[in-house]
């Protein structure tokens, strides 16, 4: 939630959100948690090719939200 809040206040329907994040298993609070940059031309491939896991398929999820 956090980082779409993050894309939002910045206007951008598409972006990454690179975080450093102490423990994911507690609430996102002051103190445990950075954004540390957001690209607007963010790199999928490496959800469509993982090292580990399926491929996420969102380059199509991204050309749904897009609208095509």
């Amino acid at each position: 939630m956090l980082a779409a809040e993050a894309a939002k206040a910045v206007g951008a329907k598409i972006t990454g959100v690179d975080m450093i994040i102490k423990n994911i298993s507690e609430p996102a609070l002051e103190g445990n948690h950075a954004i540390i940059e957001m690209n607007f031309n963010p790199a999928i491939h490496i959800h469509c090719f993982p090292y580990e896991g399926k491929n996420q398929r969102i380059n199509f999820k991204l050309i749904e939200a897009l609208g095509y």
